[in-house]
């Protein structure tokens, strides 16, 4: 595509605007009001970073929208161009890598190709590189890093509201791997390895195999309840950021916690898993994998297509309209003033981006 603008970085310039976003960052992290800490070492990505070239930034203004086109290369031998060195994308362009998503009005939608950019092992480099080890890299990850081949995630408004239903009440995630009914396996262990007291909460796990969830639709089960301890058993847990992290905790999942459906597809090599016990979730889900209408076949998805980088990785959507009217509802229920976060209406065109890497190049 043309564009209207263009602003060119070398790798001085790079290291000068990485390092000022790196404080920013520190600085926003130290205080995050009682929520747990993401493990992200602005140090290390400083460093990451630096394996940084040069960069190139393209605007496109259209009477239809407007396009941002990136394009960096990586200096040969550095850290980052081992970990941006990718397989090329294996599904084609960014509508197909949608698919298997239930079409509908979202929140955000994204897929990463774990294939494409090199295995789930690159994927465990990449993160390792950025501090992220740990809760936020668990076991299961690591155990099924060469069978996991790509993952679907998107998140819908539902009809229950927030307050009751969670964000991810009507979400649906599809992970494509040659054995699902190992990763599901995987999945059903960690689960049920959480079961214990600490950070002052009581953790209680549950899972029911093959559960009947409507007609002959049956699937896995699965809950994780949690409950505040007792003074004595607390000890010196904070109360406030226990306090906090529950109503984060509801904000995602509802009044009732964490709990929702797994359900292997062998057809299709993936397992579906869903943040709600809603029959209609999942249903709509197993629809969209099993080759029904889905995301990926949206007029907007599809318009929006020619916009972004050929054959990517990475794919993602965030639909502003909605985005906004679930803000307004959170901050009414962290206590806040909802009407001072500015209405935007619930239709307007969500905002695309895509990421493709590999040959020293890495192109969004």
């Amino acid at each position: 595509r043309a564009a209207d603008m263009f602003a060119w970085a070398g790798s001085d310039a790079l290291a000068d605007a990485l390092a000022q976003g790196a404080e920013r960052a520190s600085a926003a992290a130290s205080d995050r009001g009682g929520l747990p800490d993401v493990p992200v070492d602005t140090s290390r990505v400083q460093a990451l970073m630096k394996g940084l070239s040069s960069g190139l930034v393209a605007i496109d203004v259209d009477p239809l929208g407007v396009g941002v086109r990136a394009i960096a290369t990586t200096v040969p031998g550095s850290t980052l161009a081992a970990l941006m060195s990718g397989n090329g994308a294996s599904e084609g362009a960014a509508t197909p890598s949608l698919s298997g998503l239930p079409k509908a009005n979202f929140y955000v939608a994204a897929s990463v190709d774990i294939r494409a950019m090199g295995g789930g092992e690159k994927f465990i480099e990449l993160a390792r590189a950025v501090g992220v080890e740990g809760d936020f890299l668990p076991e299961w990850i690591a155990a099924q890093k060469d069978s996991i081949r790509a993952v679907r995630i998107a998140a819908y408004p539902s009809r229950l509201g927030i307050v009751a239903g969670g964000v991810l009440n009507d979400s649906a995630c599809i992970i494509e791997s040659d054995d699902p009914v190992a990763l599901r396996d995987a999945l059903r262990t960690a689960l049920m390895a959480t079961e214990g007291k600490r950070d002052g909460l009581r953790y209680m796990p549950g899972w029911e195999s093959d559960r009947k969830v409507k007609d002959e639709l049956m699937a896995d089960g699965f809950e994780l309840k949690t409950e505040p301890l007792g003074a004595r058993e607390a000890g010196d847990a904070d109360a406030g950021a226990l306090a906090m992290r529950q109503l984060s905790a509801q904000a995602l999942f509802g009044s009732r916690g964490m709990h929702g459906f797994m359900k292997v597809v062998p057809a299709r090599k993936a397992l579906i898993i869903t943040f709600s016990q809603r029959p209609d979730v999942l249903t709509r889900a197993l629809a969209a994998v099993e080759g029904g209408s889905s995301l990926g076949d949206g007029v907007v998805i599809k318009a929006m297509d020619p916009w972004l980088v050929e054959r990517p990785q990475v794919v993602g959507y965030l639909a502003v309209g909605q985005v906004v009217r679930a803000a307004r509802q959170l901050a009414e229920m962290f206590g806040a003033a909802g009407d001072m976060i500015p209405e935007i209406p619930a239709r307007t065109e969500p905002i695309g981006g895509a990421m493709r890497f590999g040959g020293g190049t890495i192109e969004m």
